[in-house]
């Protein structure tokens, strides 16, 4: 059985990754990487492959972080200067940079229930709560 060929080599990809930053660079209206690699001979999942690829590619992986970070960076800008549509620059930012929603933890409990009520005496609540109950009903 025959495999398909590599032909993504590492000179190809940084090749495509400085591209890529150079037309970042010349154009500053460019907030997403799909509209750069419309035009490109492969799909806009390639570029999350060789973000994982080529990690230890430091001429690689140092072009990537410039793109995203350039990328990144007009998304905020744009989405706090109103450019940009608000709840489409949440959901980019969410989706693309791994930004998350604000979220609250308890560190005084770990995660369990709050009660006001001593676990002793809600023990003994319950137990008259049943006993009369238990009345109610005879």
């Amino acid at each position: 059985m025959e495999t398909k060929p590599v032909i993504y080599t590492p000179e190809f990809v940084l090749a495509e990754m400085q591209d890529i930053y150079q037309k970042l660079a010349s154009n500053s209206n460019i907030i997403y990487i799909g509209e750069i690699i419309t035009n490109k001979p492969y799909s806009l999942q390639r570029f999350s492959e060789w973000r994982n690829a080529f990690k230890t590619d430091d001429e690689i992986s140092e072009t990537i972080q410039k793109i995203k970070g350039i990328l990144e960076t007009r998304a905020v800008v744009g989405g706090l200067k109103g450019t940009l549509n608000s709840s489409m620059t949440k959901f980019h930012l969410i989706n693309n940079f791994d930004w998350t929603e604000k979220s609250e933890v308890d560190h005084t409990t770990g995660g369990e229930k709050i009660s006001l009520i001593p676990p002793e005496v809600a023990l003994k609540l319950a137990a008259l709560y049943e006993e009369e109950m238990k009345d109610k009903l005879t």
